[in-house]
């Protein structure tokens, strides 16, 4: 069994402040984690999920988003820079996860998305029901813009 431990604090610079919570898995380094980012002053949560996300990881980060939008966090990015692979629950996680974020006045989008991963949902044919952006930085000001409901 691996040790977790968790690291709490403010980043960024400017008034472009970010609350953030980073867990670390010991030796498996943060495989099978989900980061947050929150992006206080344009209420914009950032999620990043790490390893492949399949049933475990998938019932994690649906947790997570759950958790979110429950608080009026509607504004997401899902980063899925360190996901090498998805099963059909896990994508089926994103889908909910948009549907509930925009049934609440927000959004949700996928940012760094790997090709494989962009493959698989292009074959299950839903690409239309998720937004992809390239990196992060490009949907920040998007989600920033947007208007949805600020808590906090």
């Amino acid at each position: 069994m691996t040790a977790m431990t968790a690291e709490h604090g403010v980043g960024g610079k400017g008034g472009s402040a970010a609350v953030f919570v980073r867990a670390r898995a010991g030796a498996r380094g943060l495989a099978g984690v989900v980061e947050t980012y929150w992006y206080r002053r344009s209420s914009v949560v950032v999620l990043k999920p790490h390893g492949s996300l399949t049933d475990a990881l998938a019932v994690q980060l649906d947790h997570k988003i759950g958790q979110l939008l429950e608080r009026g966090l509607v504004k997401l990015i899902v980063n899925l820079e360190e996901v090498p692979h998805a099963t059909t629950t896990g994508i089926q996680v994103l889908v909910c996860a948009r549907d509930e974020a925009r049934a609440r006045g927000g959004e949700l989008i996928l940012v760094e998305t790997p090709k494989n991963l962009l493959w698989i949902i292009d074959r299950l044919g839903i690409t239309e029901a998720l937004q992809f952006m390239w990196k992060e930085r490009h949907a920040l000001p998007v989600l920033a813009a947007a208007p949805g409901r600020i808590t906090g």
